[in-house]
């Protein structure tokens, strides 16, 4: 149908026009491409809520009819993002894309936004409901901003008999953006005697087998899930208590499931490995690569028989490696999936994608030990759900490391 090809055509001039200014010729890493940019804004779609149609008024009060549907416009200098068309809600239309600019290749510090629709008849005109111009300038780097913004009638061509205040709000867009112009590099992290905070050793005695590791890394995915869960943590291990293998004593372990580009050694197979791996805490809470580490304890300890059965789960999913998470794991969602598409990387190798799907692991794994949290398979798990969605079963997050 005419909406299905508006999409793909969409779809398509975004790919040639990223395609092109990365001269993409074949897919790449994430880190790769990621890295190909310096200052970089990433843009969450949300929704756009509470949308008047004052514009289409004319002469005596007469009123265009209502759009069908409508779509986003997003510019900043030469480029340009539309989403999709959705159907018109004067209460609230979502999207749930995601866009990205390089800012680095722009003179401009203006992200022009218009809510856009083509006037039904023989000659189809694009037709301007709202906008808004946000200034980059004014957002804070390397976290989640997340915006309500009101779009008015400033930009936009109306009839000369309406006398409608250019100034009254039209609509309600919810945005999360994410500018930053860190690289995803091993030599990210800030060492021990430079950190403002770093409490491990305070808190070390009291992690407890259960309890999570909440990590705040830099990259493609680790802003997909910050956008998403409106957090500065991207990814999450489990504290697993571990008899060492040569002294029999308990040590201090992270289960965790990454990509490992950093290539931490597996304290059991001395390997370095993508996919399911356990850490030893210690070496890890010192040598991560990111800007941030937090403890998040559970609100009541695991009960003795369901913790053997969770510790004999990961033990045997350590065993058996990636093939196991073809079986148990489900598919990242296809607005991710659009996303990261658009920049050339290969996401049919699901090992660069498994990441993603920490948290839905944790989750799995949190069943097996008694505690069986809840999840929406038609959207992506993370961190953030553990704060927010998950908080009864929880207590508040404490730092363990965090950059200046």
């Amino acid at each position: 149908n005419s909406c299905t090809r508006r999409e793909s055509r969409a779809k398509m001039n975004v790919e040639r026009a990223v395609s092109k200014r990365l001269k993409i010729s074949e897919p790449g890493s994430f880190a790769g491409i990621w890295n190909r940019f310096g200052p970089k804004l990433s843009v969450y779609i949300m929704s756009c809520n509470e949308i008047s149609t004052v514009a289409l008024e004319g002469k005596k009060g007469k009123k265009s009819p209502e759009p069908e549907e409508i779509q986003l416009r997003f510019s900043i200098g030469k480029q340009k993002y539309k989403t999709e068309m959705k159907p018109f809600n004067p209460n609230s239309v979502e999207w749930n894309e995601f866009a990205f600019f390089d800012i680095g290749e722009c003179d401009d510090s203006l992200l022009e936004v218009a809510i856009e629709f083509e006037e039904t008849g023989i000659r189809k005109k694009v037709k301007t409901l709202g906008s808004v111009s946000i200034s980059i300038l004014d957002l804070e780097h390397d976290r989640v901003n997340d915006s309500y913004i009101d779009l008015d009638l400033s930009a936009v061509k109306i009839s000369k008999h309406n006398n409608v205040d250019k100034q009254e709000s039209v609509a309600v867009l919810h945005l999360r953006l994410y500018l930053t112009e860190l690289k995803e590099e091993q030599n990210n992290y800030i060492r021990e005697e430079e950190q403002d905070i770093f409490n491990y050793d305070e808190h070390k005695d009291h992690l407890q087998t259960g309890d999570l590791i909440l990590f705040g890394e830099v990259g493609f995915l680790s802003v997909i899930t910050q956008l998403l869960g409106n957090v500065p943590y991207s990814r999450v291990g489990m504290v697993v208590r571990l008899p060492n293998q040569y002294t029999e004593k308990e040590k201090l372990y992270i289960f965790e499931l990454t990509r490992n580009f950093d290539k931490f050694q597996n304290a059991f197979t001395e390997d370095v490995e993508i996919g399911i791996n356990l850490f030893r805490m210690r070496e890890r809470i010192h040598e991560f690569p990111g800007r941030g580490i937090w403890w998040l304890p559970l609100s009541e300890p695991l009960l003795d028989d369901p913790l053997s059965n969770m510790v004999e789960w990961i033990w045997s999913i350590h065993e058996k490696g990636l093939p196991e998470l073809q079986h148990i794991m489900s598919t990242p969602p296809q607005n991710v999936l659009d996303y990261l598409e658009v920049f050339g990387l290969n996401i049919k190798r699901r090992t660069e994608l498994w990441e993603l799907q920490s948290t839905e692991l944790i989750i799995k794994a949190l069943t097996y030990g008694g505690r069986r949290l809840p999840m929406d398979e038609e959207k992506l798990i993370v961190p953030g759900d553990l704060v927010d969605t998950y908080k009864d079963c929880f207590l508040e997050p404490i730092v363990l490391r965090k950059e200046k």
